[in-house]
């Protein structure tokens, strides 16, 4: 089973998911999201060493 601290080996793309509600309008522009992700086959002594990954996630333009 993978949790959240598993090595992340490839990207996976899904389709656009519906969702009730809003983001306030203030929350705008690029999520990025800076967290450990150790290199395949090793196993860091604490998840803050080793190697690291950032993600983004668009959201809607600033007005």
């Amino acid at each position: 089973m993978l949790t959240d601290h598993e090595p992340i080996a490839h990207d996976v793309h899904v389709e656009a998911l519906t969702i009730d509600g809003a983001l306030p309008p203030e929350l705008c522009g690029t999520l990025y999201r800076n967290g450990p992700n150790p290199a395949e086959g090793t196993k860091p002594a604490h998840r803050f060493l080793g190697a690291g990954r950032l993600t983004t996630r668009p959201l809607p333009p600033c007005p």
